[in-house]
């Protein structure tokens, strides 16, 4: 470091008070941390990183053990990456490693869990469900005694479950729509370059959700392609968090009228077990007649039977774009979609460095995104 006297030209180092930057990923996320690495190291050259995976063990008795020791961890800034759905594993192991950390006296802690665990049960249902996203949180925060400085989440299913955090600033949501947006509406342009496309948003308040992405993009393409973008909202009822009726749907009558030989986009904010979408294109494809139908979402979450019903011959949708947040990497019965291109993933680790590196050095994280 310059000590600031005339003639000193020594090169000048940067000091953090918050100490080096170490990431943790959860079993699953070693690939993520070890791509951020290279991106930060690589673009930023003063910020060296240093990766510290964690082993989950189970004892002779069943029960889950930690080890990890405190090199690179203690007096650190660390960042622990993982991801939902909230499983009892997910949520149990994620408690586990925030008391492990805390506990080997990590400087700072900040929690990326790109798909919020529990994001989608932000309301009670029924007489006997609670909403739990805020439940999830608290389990967070209290396994790691109140030392937690923040969880950065991806696209949740609403704009208020930051306030799920209980403190200003607590929660801070990363939003990927546009990207994935722009790679979805761009490959259709070069595959059918005299259709027109038409973007279809499941039900109103998805169109809200995502209004700013949706407009950065249409301006984008406008200006690129010289290419109108247009906007259509669908119409259900929901019946419950997983039924939901499929009324039409709405918008300017010559958008709808251009839906008949073009190309529609589906966007929404995850996809899970792929029937509320199967179901959708079915009647959209039955109505409007499109030329081809693709789908764009955030978070892949694709459970159950969702493989099956995504690479179905009777399957309206020819292509779906989705981002890694949640990882495909131990996921092997999903290779096939990838192979075959009948799925696309839009990879988030260039936002994830960003975010962690402009968190490191305290700068604003939407701002330099």
């Amino acid at each position: 470091m310059t000590s600031g006297l005339p003639g000193d030209d020594k090169e000048q180092v940067r000091i953090n008070l918050n100490g080096g930057l170490t990431l943790i990923p959860a079993p699953g996320f070693d690939r993520i941390a070890f791509d951020v690495k290279q991106i930060i190291e690589g673009y930023y050259k003063d910020t060296p990183i240093d990766i510290v995976p964690p082993v989950i063990k189970l004892r002779a008795s069943g029960e889950p053990c930690v080890q990890m020791g405190k090199e690179h961890i203690g007096g650190h800034d660390c960042v622990l990456i993982t991801s939902g759905p909230g499983t009892y594993k997910m949520i149990c192991e994620t408690q586990f490693l925030l008391g492990q950390i805390v506990g080997r006296r990590a400087r700072r802690l900040m929690l990326v869990t790109a798909y919020q665990p529990l994001s989608r049960t932000d309301k009670d249902e029924g007489d006997l469900e609670f909403a739990l996203q805020m439940h999830v949180v608290h389990l967070f925060k209290s396994a790691a005694y109140g030392k937690l400085d923040r969880i950065i989440v991806v696209d949740l299913h609403s704009a208020q479950g930051v306030q799920s955090g209980g403190q200003l600033g607590f929660i801070t949501e990363i939003s990927l729509a546009r990207r994935v947006l722009k790679r979805a509406v761009q490959d259709a342009i070069k595959e059918f370059p005299q259709a027109k496309i038409i973007l279809i948003f499941p039900d109103e308040n998805a169109g809200k959700r995502f209004r700013d992405a949706v407009i950065r993009v249409r301006d984008e393409i406008t200006r690129e392609h010289s290419i109108e973008l247009r906007i259509l909202h669908g119409q259900k009822i929901r019946e419950d968090s997983r039924n939901s009726q499929f009324l039409g749907l709405f918008g300017h009558l010559g958008d709808i009228e251009a839906l008949k030989g073009g190309i529609g986009i589906i966007f929404d904010d995850e996809i899970s077990t792929f029937g509320t979408n199967y179901d959708v294109a079915h009647e959209i494809w039955r109505r409007y007649d499109p030329r081809a139908l693709r789908s764009a979402a955030i978070h892949g979450v694709f459970s159950e039977n969702a493989a099956e019903r995504i690479s179905s011959a009777t399957n309206p949708i020819s292509r779906i774009y989705i981002t890694d947040t949640v990882p495909f990497d131990d996921r092997p019965h999903l290779n096939h979609l990838f192979e075959s291109q009948r799925v696309v993933c839009v990879p988030w680790v260039q936002d994830l460095a960003q975010v962690i590196y402009h968190y490191h050095w305290g700068q604003s994280i939407r701002e330099k995104r």
